[in-house]
Order: structure tokens, then sequence, then C-alpha cells
């Protein structure tokens, strides 16, 4: 990875269409193909290197209520709780599901499963790929 200050924040904040200043121009290409902004924004999504997860929360707790908060209200609480049970088979947070999350004071989850659990709380796993801050890219 490149050095602090490399710009490695602000090109990832530009292709998850998150830029907050100055101008951005030129081409995106995937594959050889251009595409926009809000296409990548509808595919992919970006989990910051410091998460806002309550460390109090099991992970489940805690994608549970990214979903009561995030799913359409039209949905019902048994297809909200039935995506919970897919984004935790999905992201294999299985055997850590129960666990309390943690922080420096509180032993938990390990790290890649609180990231995977942020990953999920940021938009309940929508993207097909993930724009992780330092170098952690989820599929």
């Amino acid at each position: 990875m490149e050095a602090s200050g490399a710009g490695k924040t602000s090109l990832l904040q530009v292709l998850a269409g998150e830029a907050r200043s100055g101008e951005v121009q030129g081409q995106i290409l995937i594959n050889g193909q251009e595409v926009l902004t809000n296409e990548i924004k509808r595919c992919s999504g970006f989990v910051f290197q410091d998460d806002v997860i309550l460390s109090t929360m099991t992970v489940r707790e805690a994608i549970t209520m990214s979903a009561l908060l995030r799913l359409p209200q039209e949905w019902s609480i048994e297809r909200k709780h039935d995506k919970v049970e897919q984004v935790i088979d999905l992201l294999g947070l299985e055997n850590a599901s129960n666990t309390i999350i943690r922080d420096t004071e509180i032993k938990g989850v390990a790290g890649g499963e609180r990231k995977r659990t942020a990953m999920d709380t940021g938009g309940q796993v929508r993207p097909s790929s993930y724009n992780a801050e330092h170098g952690e890219i989820w599929r």
C-alpha cells in the first residue's frame, strides 16, 4: 500500500461516489467499459477504517438493528429477520453471530469478523463488492 497522504482514501471516495471536495474529472473504466459513478455506487459499498458499531452488541444484534433501520418499511419483520440470517451466512459469521463485538476494553469477535459486520451495517450487503479503506477488499 502507498504511504499516508498518497490519495488511497480519496480514490476510494471518488469510486464510491462519496467525494466531499474538489472536482472529479475524467472517465472511470472497468474492464475497458466506461461506467458512471451512480452505477458504481449501486454495486459497491464503502467500509471505513474506524467503524461505528456498538461494541456491546452481538454480531446478530448489530446486523438486525441495521436491517430494521435500513430495509424497506413495507417488508415484514419475518422477511427482515430472514435477510439477517442470509447476511450472516453470506459473510461467514455463523460462528460469531452471538458473540459480543468488542472494543479495546471488551474482548469479543476477531478483527475480520468485526469488519465484516461493519460491511453489513453500512448497507445490508447489497453491493457485490466493497471498497475497504486501507486495502481490505471483500467480495
